[in-house]
């Protein structure tokens, strides 16, 4: 409560945490100076009611739903997969709320409304964009294991850019109208993003898109780009593809015309080495 901006206390606020931040004592404090809290729990935190009377009996049903209140604060238990704890000081214990779920009914398994407590329903309303994003890095994290607490600020960090970027790179996708299964993947637009870091994957002079288009030289062959040398010849076993951005669409590619000396596409859902030359006349 110490680094709390005392000037926005008492204006009504409703604040949602997860269980890393939600605290017995700290929901009181903030319901005192009219501030409204909800979160979920870890029921081995100080203050949590310690009785076993509130626990689901063996074989409960999915939407089950426990609750109890103590010096202002709402405690919900909810059985969905696994138990769900929730602390709130602003819901009801219950309403006729619903959402859907698969449940296995007659040995079928089946889409059917069960019950949920207001808490979980706004608490999973509000904080949805903010466990979506822990889901997403959470594959494809950065974190090291570090004693020194800067670094993992750090790394963190680094994980929210990626992230962003990515979310980015998909809106620009669809603008464009590329479909979505030519859009990147998480894991390759890290790919691509490590490559460009090192200097392998950023736009270099033949990448980049000329001032004027090259004049017809001759047959317009296309080839892959071997990291082991310029010969034209497909990447022998043992050595890697040179990848650069394609001089139309800017994604990465291996292919390239040989004579225009460009990177272009040339896949199945982005011909870019022929609408290049189209474009340019130079068939």
């Amino acid at each position: 409560m110490a680094l709390v901006d005392f000037k926005r206390l008492g204006l009504g606020y409703k604040l949602y945490v997860d269980d890393f931040y939600a605290g017995c004592e700290l929901f009181r404090d903030l319901l005192r100076r009219d501030v409204w809290a909800c979160g979920t729990m870890r029921p081995h935190r100080g203050g949590f009611p310690r009785t076993r009377v509130n626990d689901f009996p063996e074989g409960a049903p999915r939407g089950s739903v426990r609750w109890l209140r103590r010096d202002g604060l709402l405690f919900t238990k909810w059985l969905d997969k696994r138990e769900v704890v929730m602390c709130s000081t602003m819901h009801k214990a219950y309403d006729d709320d619903t959402c859907q779920r698969r449940v296995k009914r007659g040995g079928r398994r089946q889409v059917v409304g069960v019950p949920i407590p207001p808490a979980v329903l706004d608490y999973n309303k509000i904080m949805g964009s903010v466990d979506l994003w822990e889901e997403v890095a959470g594959h494809h994290q950065d974190l090291h294991r570090t004693c020194k607490w800067y670094q993992s600020f750090f790394y963190h960090f680094l994980d929210i850019a990626v992230v962003n970027a990515h979310i980015l790179h998909k809106q620009l996708e669809a603008a464009r109208g590329a479909p979505p299964a030519g859009v990147r993947s998480q894991k390759s637009f890290r790919e691509e993003l490590v490559l460009q870091l090192v200097g392998e994957g950023s736009l270099s002079s033949s990448a980049a898109v000329p001032s004027e288009p090259p004049a017809a030289q001759g047959p317009h062959n296309l080839k892959y780009s071997s990291s082991q040398g310029e010969s034209g010849a497909l990447s022998s076993k043992g050595a890697s593809s040179k990848r650069r951005r394609c001089t139309l669409c800017s994604r990465s590619t291996s292919t390239m015309c040989e004579t225009c000396k460009l990177f272009l596409c040339f896949q199945p859902t982005r011909d870019c080495y022929n609408a290049y030359h189209r474009q340019n006349n130079l068939y």
